[in-house]
């Protein structure tokens, strides 16, 4: 009876430790995607979405270059918003942390400088999202 619960046990534990591996393991590469398509900027993020387009749409080469041309128009406007929006996105955040602060102790407001500057290290690694 024992050898067989043994057996069971380590069964389990093998598919349990499988299991957890395999979920590391994509989450680590979804990550390391999704930041490579970031890191390499607006040229990269048109040519996959261009073969995305191609691909449901079955774009013929003169269109590809139009949604081309769309597509690089599209990024250099979403940069201009960006250039407007994310200093007063900034403003935004920096009081909520500030009313926030307000409201905590002193051992809690370290702990919050703390978490606010790992999450901005965080944001400036990853860089803003990417555009739909």
């Amino acid at each position: 009876m024992m050898k067989k619960t043994t057996t069971w046990l380590m069964v389990f534990l093998f598919f349990a430790l499988g299991a957890l591996a395999g979920s590391l393991g994509m989450q680590q590469y979804l990550h390391y995607r999704f930041s490579h398509f970031v890191q390499k900027g607006h040229p990269a993020r048109t040519e996959i979405l261009l073969k995305k387009f191609s691909k449901e749409l079955d774009l013929t080469e003169e269109q590809k270059s139009e949604v081309r041309t769309i597509l690089v128009e599209t990024e250099g406007r979403i940069d201009e918003l960006r250039e407007g929006f994310d200093p007063r996105i900034k403003e935004v955040i920096d009081d909520s942390f500030r009313q926030i602060r307000e409201k905590l102790g002193e051992d809690q407001k370290e702990k919050l400088d703390v978490f606010r500057e790992r999450l901005m290290r965080k944001a400036a690694r990853h860089g803003p999202p990417p555009p739909p």
